[in-house]
């Protein structure tokens, strides 16, 4: 992966990362035709997404760290962060503006030192009240975060999501409560 040229994705995910014995570094842009081509990562080391990619399918972390090295890391579908345990997701390399939607099942850890801003839509999809906690000493921003969205197969009453920011967290967030009946 590591020899500059771009690899094809065909399969959504395409790509499997097992990070138990070790971290991953993918530098080489990872491509994909069609609405295929997603990276799945799991285990209990870092994966770094440290370039540009163009992938349309979705990123799911499992477990395990996914650390983002380029504003479009994750190409242009989802990122699914799995919060069973311990899966965390930090900006590597300097600050990082990410675009996607955020989907977060479980409840997973925001670390690093390196700003991180999430300007797509941050949505909860877990039942019951998950915690996203917020260690990363830089700043962390969510510009939109939804309790439930309208197109999940989960109830959309009783969701609640509990920030849990470590004291010496940079975080900021536009909040705006809002009731509706469509959630």
């Amino acid at each position: 992966v590591a020899n500059g040229n771009a690899v094809d994705l065909v399969y959504n995910p395409s790509y499997v990362y097992d990070t138990t014995s070790a971290d991953i570094t993918v530098s080489t842009p990872l491509a994909a035709n069609g609405p295929f081509g997603g990276v799945y990562t799991y285990g209990a080391n870092t994966l770094t997404l440290a370039t540009a990619n163009t992938y349309t399918g979705d990123t799911t972390l499992n477990t395990g760290t996914l650390a983002l090295g380029d504003d479009h890391a994750l190409g242009s579908g989802a990122l699914r962060v799995y919060g069973y345990g311990s899966t965390f997701l930090h900006a590597t390399g300097g600050a990082r503006t990410i675009a996607n939607a955020v989907y977060l099942i479980g409840s997973p850890v925001i670390d690093g030192a390196d700003d991180l801003s999430f300007t797509g839509s941050v949505t909860n999809l877990t039942t019951g009240s998950p915690t996203l906690t917020v260690t990363n000493t830089g700043t962390t921003t969510f510009n939109d975060i939804v309790l439930s969205s309208t197109s999940d197969a989960y109830t959309k009453t009783g969701r609640t999501l509990t920030l849990n920011i470590d004291s010496a967290a940079g975080l900021t967030t536009p909040f705006l409560c809002q009731t509706r009946a469509d959630l």
